[in-house]
């Protein structure tokens, strides 16, 4: 591993330090004292239905995959997986339920992979349809902008990851090719859950995610950002995506980035603008990651039985 991928991670909190540097502290300070606690109250409040739908949507998916899993166990594993993923880079925490899957009831490692995967994916294509949908409603000029802006991160993105060697198949697998000559069994496994119970899985997720732009809504409404629950969705869409990246830790930087960059278009400043990014991953990251610790202090994980990258396995 060369030196560009050890201090990957750092990207993202270099971004947020400049970003401090970069906007008026007093006017930062303002907008916190400023802020609306009953509104704010109650998007937190509006956080805790998320970690029960979020369980219950890895619970039903569980299901798909013939894995039978208590429902308050995958509540408590699922929130610890938050925890994780709030000190570790691109949401990687989630894999965390594959072991306690394997010990707590001896599932095969493929299926416990596809129960962490699956569903990020299915998280990806949603969030970008909801980035789409944001992206109707703003005039054509605005439209351009942004697009432009992506388009110049996505290039960064590809070029930081082709230079640390996150791209090259044969430098990220070595000499092990386990999980490559086990990829058939892998989309084996994918093709007999494609039925139409897993619409109700999509509609789980988007119930999800309609609670979590309400609630970032509310917290919106709580610093008088006033702007629309369509702005609020889009914005909220684009920094989820970005926040799958593996040099940000729960966000951190590339959601502020992303918040002033689309929030500036509609004329919000970069101090509203770091406050409601600040105030999401609060709500969500730092809310979120202390359940998750309660969580994991209620069920922690025993490593009794090795995990390998064999998806037979069982």
């Amino acid at each position: 591993m060369d030196k560009a991928s050890k201090y990957f991670r750092l990207i993202g909190i270099i971004i947020f330090i400049v970003i401090l540097f970069k906007i008026d502290i007093k006017g930062a300070s303002q907008i916190i004292k400023d802020i609306n606690l009953e509104y704010f109250s109650f998007a937190l409040v509006l956080v805790i239905p998320i970690f029960f739908i979020s369980a219950l949507r890895w619970f039903y998916f569980l299901r798909l995959l013939n894995i039978n899993y208590p429902f308050l166990s995958a509540l408590l594993v699922n929130q610890t997986s938050q925890f994780i993923s709030f000190v570790s880079p691109g949401k990687i925490g989630e894999l965390i339920k594959i072991w306690y899957l394997k010990n707590d009831i001896d599932a095969p490692f493929a299926k416990g992979f596809m129960s962490v995967i699956i569903p990020r994916l299915i998280d990806a294509i949603v969030l970008i349809i909801f980035f789409i949908l944001g992206l109707t409603i703003i005039s054509l000029h605005k439209r351009i902008i942004i697009i432009s802006g992506v388009v110049v991160i996505s290039v960064f993105v590809l070029s930081l990851l082709k230079k640390s060697g996150l791209l090259n198949r044969q430098k990220v697998l070595g000499e092990n090719k386990t999980f490559v000559n086990n990829i058939e069994y892998f989309i084996n496994e994918f093709h007999q859950i494609l039925n139409i119970k897993l619409i109700f899985f999509f509609i789980i997720t988007l119930l999800q995610y309609l609670c979590i732009f309400c609630s970032c809504y509310y917290i919106a409404e709580s610093i008088s950002l006033y702007i629309t629950f369509t702005n609020v969705m889009f914005v909220v869409s684009l920094g989820n995506i970005l926040s799958f990246l593996p040099f940000s830790i729960a966000g951190l930087g590339t959601r502020d980035a992303t918040y002033i960059y689309i929030l500036s278009q509609i004329g919000k400043s970069n101090e509203e603008a770091i406050i409601f990014s600040n105030l999401v991953f609060v709500s969500f990251y730092l809310f979120g990651g202390i359940v998750g610790l309660v969580s994991y202090l209620i069920k922690p994980i025993a490593f009794n039985n090795s995990v390998t990258l064999n998806l037979k396995s069982k």
